[in-house]
């Protein structure tokens, strides 16, 4: 959504900027030919009126030319101030015109500058769902793991490792080793996340990102620029983990919940062509109308209604267990 929000403003900035270029000059001859036509008035003025010697005249032309030199940095900053002015004047826009007149360029850069900034507000408060937005940098950890308001998922209704499952945020700097390494993977390490969230649920190990994300990497099943590459590659990845995985066949969200409340949390997926980016998270059990989640996310969804979770999940849903 923001790069369909700067592809606009480029190309609103770009289309105003040809109309300036290609907007009517003024030319010197014009100016020119009102000043020779105001010069001549002045000659016959001149030549039409006589000149009296005996009146004396109230400043020599070295006064006068004193004067006009006080004048011009006034006259120049007023003159200044008048074009910007001007070129702010939208009013013009709806005005009936009876001549031409300049274009107001710098008013209108001004509205669409506005209209941009207002869009993007708009969006991140009122658009529930652009990823963009959801992966944004966490700078407020804590509290980010505390919400989910009145739909956050009842803890007494887990077993196994869905109860001891804690979320992991994919957006903390402090799961991944270096800062480039976290700036690089961070909007992609959702399929990561969901894994090093499954890993320690089992309470072997107290994993970080960074090292699902190495066994990642080493099996060659994710990109920066597209996360998982295919679904195979969780089964690569946990491997490495002594896990085991375990596809659920066409399963419905009824399926899907009672594996989770059995103890048994799974990895779930959005697809791009439902959710934008595509997302991968873990659904830790539900009940008759939510599914409870644990998301990697700064959305960090912790419930989603049914209704608007069959609007995004379709059927990919993977169970990792310990081998031995």
């Amino acid at each position: 959504m923001v790069i369909l929000l700067l592809v606009l403003l480029a190309f609103a900035v770009a289309i105003t900027l040809a109309g300036l270029w290609l907007s009517p000059k003024k030319t010197s001859s014009s100016n020119r030919e009102v000043l020779y036509a105001g010069e001549m008035n002045a000659r016959r003025t001149t030549s039409r009126s006589p000149v009296r010697s005996n009146v004396r005249r109230p400043h020599t032309v070295g006064e006068n030319r004193r004067m006009s030199t006080r004048r011009a940095p006034m006259m120049i900053e007023q003159r200044a101030w008048t074009n910007i002015l001007s070129s702010m004047n939208v009013s013009q826009l709806f005005a009936r015109q009876k001549k031409l007149r300049d274009t107001p360029w710098l008013g209108i850069m001004l509205i669409l500058l506005t209209l941009f900034v207002f869009g993007v507000y708009f969006l991140r408060t009122v658009v529930p769902n652009p990823t963009l937005f959801a992966l944004m940098p966490d700078t407020s950890n804590a509290a980010a793991s505390t919400s989910g308001g009145t739909n956050a998922p009842p803890t007494q209704m887990f077993a196994g490792a869905s109860k001891a499952l804690v979320r992991v945020s994919q957006v903390d700097p402090a799961q991944y080793n270096s800062t480039d390494e976290y700036n690089t993977w961070w909007p992609s390490a959702c399929s990561a996340a969901s894994m090093t969230e499954i890993v320690n649920a089992y309470g072997k190990h107290n994993y970080r990102v960074t090292d699902i994300l190495k066994e990642e990497l080493s099996v060659h099943e994710i990109a920066a620029d597209a996360g998982l590459l295919e679904p195979h590659g969780i089964d690569k990845t946990l491997t490495h983990f002594n896990f085991t995985t375990r596809w659920l066949n066409n399963p419905s969200v009824d399926d899907l919940v009672n594996t989770a409340n059995s103890g048994t949390p799974v990895i779930i997926n959005f697809p791009p062509y439902r959710w934008a980016g595509g997302h991968l998270l873990v659904a830790i059990g539900g009940n008759k109308d939510y599914v409870y989640l644990a998301d990697s996310s700064r959305l960090n969804m912790r419930a989603m209604d049914r209704k608007t979770f069959l609007k995004y999940w379709v059927g990919f849903a993977v169970v990792a267990t310990p081998s031995s």
